[in-house]
């Protein structure tokens, strides 16, 4: 499963094809949500629209995302800080994103 619920929120696996024609998600490949941005990787800028853009497709803030590791790296750890009910309705729309990918 490319997320799961712990105590701090969702943890989410991300990989990230920085540099593409358009902004999309593009299913999950070896447990990692596939990702292709526009954004460059240079200056962080294909973090910050990863989690603009994940905010806005799963209705989280971009602020409560964060890359707990891959900073750098195509392959990324996220914390999606949510919980309670939010956590559920997170993880639904995760699971719809998959399928319409």
């Amino acid at each position: 499963m490319f997320f799961r619920s712990d105590s701090q929120g969702l943890s989410l696996q991300v990989r990230v094809k920085p540099g593409g024609s358009r902004d999309r998600f593009e299913g999950i490949c070896n447990d990692r949500l596939q990702v292709r941005l526009t954004a460059p990787p240079v200056g962080g800028a294909a973090n910050d629209k990863l989690r603009k853009m994940l905010g806005k497709r799963l209705r989280v803030a971009p602020g409560r995302i964060q890359i707990v590791k891959g900073q750098t790296q195509r392959q990324k750890v996220l914390l999606l800080a949510v919980s309670g009910t939010t956590k559920v309705e997170v993880s639904n729309r995760l699971m719809e994103l998959t399928e319409q990918a």
